[in-house]
């Protein structure tokens, strides 16, 4: 019961970053090559990851994240990679993502966040045999 839970969860989660994701572009970038929020949709699923960060001793805390380079870059919340103790704040010391589509974690290395913005930036370890496509939001 309690994986159905987790998966379920997790599930959801992904459906609200991705709906977050497409509401964003639809409305900053009606013009995103004529796609439709669907076809947006069905071209960010596999950029989706779960985050996954630790401290033994301290516990765990879980997140998502979006694929946002070819080289492996993810970012995320930084509230799900850090955690605040007596107004200090400090990192986990593991970082792991896991794929929507795969059961196992890959090893991912903390580059950067800032807790006044909530945003931090993740890096895979290994990208060997991983084909990332972040999504294409437009043209800067």
């Amino acid at each position: 019961m309690q994986k159905k839970k987790f998966i379920t969860l997790f599930t959801v989660s992904i459906i609200a970053v991705l709906l977050s994701v497409t509401a964003l572009v639809l409305y900053f970038f009606p013009f995103v090559n004529g796609l439709t929020a669907n076809e947006i949709y069905k071209q960010s699923l596999n950029n989706v990851v779960e985050v996954k960060a630790a401290t033994e001793g301290i516990g765990e805390s879980f997140g998502t994240g979006e694929i946002i380079s070819k080289d492996g870059k993810i970012i995320t919340n930084a509230h799900v990679v850090t955690y605040s103790n007596l107004d200090t704040t400090t990192e986990f010391t593991t970082y792991s993502i896991r794929f929507s589509f795969e059961e196992k974690y890959s090893t991912v290395q903390l580059e950067k966040y800032d807790t006044n913005l909530d945003l931090a930036v993740l890096k895979l370890n290994d990208t060997n045999g991983l084909n990332l496509k972040p999504v294409n939001i437009g043209k800067f």
